[in-house]
């Protein structure tokens, strides 16, 4: 039982912090500039969003599955194949989406692909062969990190002029 309290603190913080980041990126961006922004700002809020809406999903799905009476180890693989699904589909449209623009990717949006991608590798092998909560709660908290770095290179990026 003290697994699953651990894991819970985990994730429920991640909800927090995610929450909490989404909220102070609305009134950056409300704040900044009289709300102009450029393409590439505008393209880096929108990923913050869709990071901060992921890190409290990807939090939520395993106590959904627990709570729902999942065993632990389905729980964790269900969640791992789920955030798999998500990356591939995310990475595919942000890469396209900065090709289409015309604006090259932010460095700390490339290296946070890069960051998360060696968690996707980690998930690939929780849902293969390890199927326990520490790589699963090891992706949360990093996403939790690029969510974060995302959120202070906007606030940079808007106020360094």
């Amino acid at each position: 039982m003290q697994k699953l309290l651990s894991a819970e603190v985990v994730l429920t913080s991640a909800i927090q912090v995610g929450i909490a980041i989404a909220g102070f990126t609305g009134i950056v961006v409300a704040l900044a500039r009289g709300g102009h922004i450029s393409i590439r700002e505008r393209i880096s809020v929108s990923i913050l969003l869709l990071a901060s809406i992921a890190t409290v999903t990807l939090a939520f799905l395993p106590m959904i599955f627990l709570n729902a009476g999942v065993s632990e180890r389905t729980t964790w693989m269900t969640s791992s194949i789920l955030f798999l699904i998500y990356f591939v589909s995310v990475i595919s449209y942000r890469v396209n989406q900065f090709r289409k623009s015309g604006v090259s990717m932010p460095p700390p949006v490339s290296l946070g692909i890069g960051f998360l991608g060696i968690s996707a590798l980690l998930q690939v092998a929780n849902a293969i062969f390890i199927r326990e909560s520490w790589p699963y709660l090891i992706l949360v908290v990093s996403y939790v990190i690029y969510t974060f770095v995302v959120f202070a290179y906007l606030l940079w990026s808007l106020w360094k002029e």
